[in-house]
């Protein structure tokens, strides 16, 4: 994975501005290579919302992996709608 990031960095930047393949610590290059690892991670993400079984408002966000399955998770929240704590259940 690290080499797979360290490629994309020097394809991003050029040969000529990268120094190695580790990027040094508090450089510009090593917030790139976390920017660069961020958006590789969220390939495999969605988000998905948290709604009041009551009054039907989407209060919270989330974001979870792709492979797991949507609408099982029910919890209970502030729901700020009904001004009190409501079962939410997981939507897209």
């Amino acid at each position: 994975m690290i080499a797979h990031v360290a490629q994309l960095v020097e394809h991003f930047l050029g040969k000529g501005e990268v120094i190695g393949s580790n990027p040094i610590a508090g450089s510009k290059k090593n917030t790139i290579l976390f920017n660069l690892t961020r958006v590789l991670m969220a390939k495999n993400r969605i988000t998905t919302h948290l709604v009041c079984e009551t009054c039907k408002e989407r209060n919270y966000t989330q974001v979870v992996s792709k492979g797991r399955t949507v609408g099982a998770l029910k919890l209970k929240k502030f729901c700020s709608r009904c001004a009190k704590h409501q079962a939410h259940k997981e939507t897209k």
